[in-house]
């Protein structure tokens, strides 16, 4: 959470202690699947949170077994309407317009939304204006064969250990994409599709960054140029940026789903910010 700022997260958690779903906003029980900058959106990101229930611990186990087993044959599953609290029309009555909850799923007492997530998704959403499209597709490969990220973030955990007079281990720099690719969206439109188990901060935006300055000069060079720390890596803006999914291991069954109603995201916010 941004300290001392009116973020979505902050939003979110006031309706539920208002609403008697938790008793504090700093209980350890709560955990974001990702973290976002100001101006950045997010569509289906996912949180675990411990909320009071009708149900007893038995009904509630017996519906999660029930709900795998039916996922894996295919079968839809609902539960009773009237057998459980409207969790959705609970916090949603008291979200404004932009922020929207479309669905819940019970899960195990051991999942956590952070440390459970084995990928998580961006799309960075650009206009084609002067970039040379095919080469930023190119260098789209190169990334594969980054390891270390530590050019390519904004080290703010490391001035964070500095504080504490460590000394941050630079394995904490390494990470791998499972994917990345430059696709077109509408005309003149583009979007940076970007997939990975877990990113650095600001990463996403510094890595279109890159993209960006070799679409606009033609060049590579860029990006060797910043790998070895010869220069220093901008930060593209942060409203064309979306964080929009993540996946888990766990069998998760949502319900409750209304995403066309979230998918106004893209539309209302993130184009107006691409055609200014």
């Amino acid at each position: 959470m941004q300290d001392n700022k009116d973020t979505v997260e902050l939003r979110i958690l006031r309706v539920m202690y208002y609403n008697g779903l938790i008793n504090s906003f700093t209980s350890n029980d709560i955990s974001f699947a990702g973290r976002t900058d100001a101006g950045v959106s997010a569509k289906n990101m996912v949180m675990s949170v411990i909320f009071p229930s009708i149900l007893t611990e038995d009904e509630n186990s017996n519906i999660l077994k029930n709900t795998v087993e039916r996922n894996n044959s295919n079968e839809n599953f609902i539960l009773e309407k009237n057998k459980e609290y409207d969790y959705i029309k609970m916090l949603n009555s008291g979200l404004p317009e932009e922020i929207l909850i479309h669905s819940y799923s019970l899960v195990p007492k051991d999942f956590d939304a952070r440390h459970s997530c084995i990928s998580r998704k961006y799309k960075y959403f650009f206009r084609s204006n002067n970039l040379n499209i095919n080469l930023m597709k190119e260098i789209c490969k190169y990334f594969f064969e980054v390891k270390n990220f530590e050019n390519f973030c904004k080290k703010s955990k490391e001035k964070e250990f500095k504080k504490k007079g460590l000394e941050i281990d630079k394995a904490y720099y390494c990470r791998s994409l499972t994917s990345i690719s430059i696709e077109m969206v509408e005309d003149s439109v583009y979007c940076l599709n970007i997939k990975a188990k877990s990113f650095l901060h600001n990463m996403v935006r510094k890595i279109f960054w890159v993209l960006q300055q070799v679409g606009l000069n033609n060049s590579i060079d860029i990006f060797y140029k910043i790998l070895n720390g010869d220069v220093q890596c901008g930060t593209a803006k942060a409203e064309n940026l979306l964080f929009y999914g993540c996946e888990y291991d766990e069998n998760l069954y949502f319900l409750g789903s209304n995403e066309n109603k979230n998918d106004y995201i893209f539309e209302k916010f993130i184009k107006s910010e691409i055609y200014k």
